[in-house]
């Protein structure tokens, strides 16, 4: 708000420092853009409006537009089986494993699917890519997939992942449903 005002009061004599206070005020508009989209990608609105189900249609075909990887997703499941907590984690978990199809799966599918087999919640994500190996799944640098096992952990749910050259990655995550908050 200071760079704006400043900008207001500035007359043409100063005008280097005009373009300058210019130039920051189109860098903190860009900042207040990227921050917002970010944020909405951490938990959209349409996680809350429309539920789990719907965000992640929404995240998968975000993925293949911006990838051009096919990503097709079936529920079969009802809304309100997670608590809010453990419906934005499982986003994030479905966030952080597309992100690593696209910088390291080499894939040109991905097939999700969002399941209630009896009392637990399973989100499955394969991928058709060169397929994730050993090493690579114990890494300890590996950050995005320590991030989702602990995730998982968090909800009381575990993660396996796994992989076979030339045929892909699969994830799957399973958590208890009707946990409280």
């Amino acid at each position: 708000m200071g760079i704006f005002w400043l900008n207001r009061h500035l007359t043409n004599e100063t005008d280097s420092i005009l373009k300058k206070t210019l130039s920051m005020e189109g860098l903190v508009d860009t900042t207040i853009r990227t921050v917002k989209r970010l944020s909405g990608e951490l938990r959209p609105g349409l996680l809350d409006d429309l539920g789990l189900a719907a965000a992640i249609e929404w995240q998968a075909e975000e993925f293949q537009d911006h990838t051009g990887i096919a990503c097709e997703v079936v529920v079969n499941l009802q809304e309100a089986l997670l608590s809010r907590d453990h419906v934005t984690a499982i986003l994030r978990i479905f966030q952080e494993t597309l992100t690593n199809v696209a910088r390291h799966a080499e894939a040109s599918r991905v097939d999700v699917s969002l399941n209630a087999q009896g009392d637990r919640f399973v989100l499955e994500v394969k991928d058709n890519g060169r397929g994730i190996t050993k090493n690579e799944v114990t890494n300890p640098n590996a950050f995005g997939l320590i991030g989702i096992r602990e995730r998982a952990l968090a909800l009381n749910g575990e993660c396996a992942i796994s992989g076979r050259a030339g045929y892909g990655t699969t994830i799957v995550v399973n958590v208890p449903l009707n946990q409280e908050e």
